[in-house]
């Protein structure tokens, strides 16, 4: 059936209507500015968390003549032992990653001594003592890689809970003073990509962390990161967070001390560390701009996944609309803005489909977004779109 002149300008006065009422059109204008979400939370001052992020690392780190250090140390040293005496870590021998300190009941059973309750755990990541390893590490350059020692400082922090932990790895070298076939002097940490892309997989996956340059979180934290930080919790409340539950935990810690000097009737022992003693306990939960500054790496490496996702997903139900709370985030000419919207494209699972910037609301600007729609439902193999909802429809 065909629709009749009366019903045709009915229709188009309707949408008239509805273009002149549009309930962001002052927006777009930019009479009025409407925060839809916590991007300002997350993403306010990159240069500013990151810096914060750097300086928040070398404090956190184990200090010189601390009972960090010495411990690190010690773990170095009986690491090497073992591993001259069985050619792997006394964990890897009884399938563990992490070299334990004694747990606090046993601790102050053999010793009051409140030293080894400082102590965190360690994660112990050698690449050439893992299963599946290669016999030979290769460079970028396509050489055979040597191993080049540890690191100075030892380990580094790694942000948790209830309490942080140390990574200790070792380094590989390319030696370009090799007589036979010399590299190219390049250096590996056993953390970097290129030396975890060279294990088989279910040994990467057993990686603990996302480190950064100065920075590092383990996969748990991230993981709550990334459900916390889409909702209202936000990056603020998620450091308050971690830091109550680190608090809590040294002061279950210090309760166990005293109450077992209490016990073995012992009078006059050490006190035990404050929280923040960088001599002491140690303790450092993460800031906001240092959760910031890291999330943030996050995104940006792993954005290609997240675009490949999101090219296979359907979109069978489809719902499209105008946003305007990222153009305070983009650039501008001299002062005036490029863009006047973002525009969203949602399947019946409300996942985002498609996402642009767009200099006006008109439909026109959209169609090489929506041909790239199209042409990504047909290599995934989805149903074309069957129905479409807008607020703002328009005559083609």
């Amino acid at each position: 059936s065909r629709i009749s002149a009366d019903d045709l300008a009915a229709l188009n006065q309707q949408l008239d209507y509805i273009n002149e009422h549009d309930e962001h059109g002052d927006v777009a204008t930019g009479d009025q500015e409407i925060n839809e979400s916590l991007i300002d939370e997350v993403f306010d001052n990159l240069e500013s968390n990151q810096t914060a992020a750097e300086v928040e690392f070398e404090a956190s780190e184990a200090q010189p003549g601390s009972v960090l250090q010495n411990q690190l140390r010690g773990v170095l040293k009986r690491l090497l032992k073992e591993i001259n005496k069985y050619n792997m870590p006394l964990c890897y021998r009884r399938g563990d990653f992490f070299d334990r300190p004694p747990h606090p009941v046993f601790a102050l059973r053999c010793s009051l001594e409140p030293t080894q309750l400082y102590w965190r755990k360690v994660f112990i990541w050698l690449p050439n003592l893992l299963p599946g390893c290669p016999s030979t590490f290769k460079c970028t350059c396509g050489k055979p890689l040597i191993r080049n020692g540890f690191n100075d400082p030892i380990a580094r922090r790694v942000r948790s809970m209830p309490a942080d932990y140390f990574l200790l790895t070792n380094r590989f070298l390319c030696p370009p003073r090799r007589q036979n076939n010399p590299g190219c002097g390049r250096s590996f940490q056993g953390t970097d990509p290129h030396i975890l892309g060279q294990l088989p997989l279910f040994v990467q996956r057993a990686f603990p962390a996302y480190i950064t340059a100065r920075a590092a979180v383990s996969k748990l934290v991230m993981w709550q990161m990334l459900n916390t930080f889409s909702s209202r919790l936000g990056p603020a409340k998620f450091s308050g967070l971690v830091s109550e539950i680190q608090y809590r935990t040294h002061a279950e810690t210090e309760l166990m001390y005293i109450s077992a000097a209490n016990h073995y009737r012992q009078f006059g022992v050490k006190q035990f560390s404050a929280f923040d003693d960088p001599h002491g306990y140690a303790g450092s939960p993460p800031s906001t701009p240092y959760l910031k500054g890291l999330f943030t790496d996050y995104t940006n490496a792993n954005r290609i996944y997240v675009d490949r996702y999101i090219a296979s997903l359907p979109l069978t139900v489809a719902s499209g609309d105008h946003t305007f709370a990222f153009l305070k985030h983009t650039g501008g000419l001299k002062g005036e803005p490029i863009f006047t919207a973002a525009y969203t494209l949602m399947n019946e699972h409300e996942e985002v489909r498609g996402h642009c910037f767009v200099p006006s609301k008109s439909m026109t600007v959209l169609q090489e977004m929506f041909q790239g729609v199209k042409q990504g439902l047909q290599d995934a193999n989805n149903l074309p779109t069957q129905l479409f909802y807008t607020d703002s429809p328009q005559r083609t």
